[in-house]
């Protein structure tokens, strides 16, 4: 916790990957929600599930792409804008006349996109904690930033499930998007300060 507020910079990552946590997880309820309102909601459930678990088979080649990256922030950046314009789409095919087939068939496509995203993502983030913390300090800052996007995760699920309740799926894929707009938002400020420092980050 002491790192947290003792060092901007991370306090900064440690804040948008909340953000990005969110968008990460705040989805999957929602969608499940939906597809079990289809007809053979079993192989909607199933082509769901496919697409959220394919992209973790990737996940040593994102992970081998993003250990090679060098301008790690601003490619997380363009992570987040990715996956905002994605979940935007879905929103706009929540609103849309087509067959609800048709609208699971598309989001299913934009979720794997969003995942394998993700996941790219995912293997930027503990680098750029290392950047910016030391050695010394970021075996504190790594539990905190995994401990708390856990709790976080679970409180966007608990909280995506009262808003079904009250709101649209278009509502909540437009909420998802401003969530890693958010998080983008407050990564560009953490670069724009790097810079002014003269850092490579």
């Amino acid at each position: 916790m002491h790192v947290y507020f003792s060092n901007r910079p991370f306090r900064q990552i440690a804040t948008a990957t909340i953000f990005s946590t969110i968008g990460d997880k705040m989805y999957d309820l929602a969608m499940l929600t939906f597809v079990s309102t289809l007809l053979n909601a079993q192989l909607a459930i199933g082509l769901v599930t496919a697409s959220e678990l394919i992209p973790q088979l990737f996940s040593s080649y994102t992970g081998d792409r993003a250990d090679q990256t060098h301008k790690v922030a601003r490619n997380l950046i363009w992570a987040d804008l990715i996956r905002v314009i994605l979940y935007f789409i879905v929103g706009l095919l929540f609103c849309s006349t087509l067959e609800k087939w048709m609208v699971l068939l598309g989001i299913v496509l934009l979720n794997f996109l969003s995942d394998f995203t993700g996941s790219y993502a995912c293997g930027l983030w503990l680098p750029l904690i290392v950047k910016v913390t030391g050695q010394e300090d970021y075996p504190q800052a790594s539990g905190f930033n995994q401990g708390i996007s856990q709790i976080v995760g679970m409180i966007s699920q608990i909280v995506t499930a009262s808003l079904l309740l009250v709101v649209s799926y278009s509502f909540l894929a437009w909420t998802n998007a401003a969530n890693f707009l958010f998080s983008c938002l407050i990564m560009l400020s953490f670069l724009e300060e790097a810079h002014s420092s003269q850092q490579r980050l």
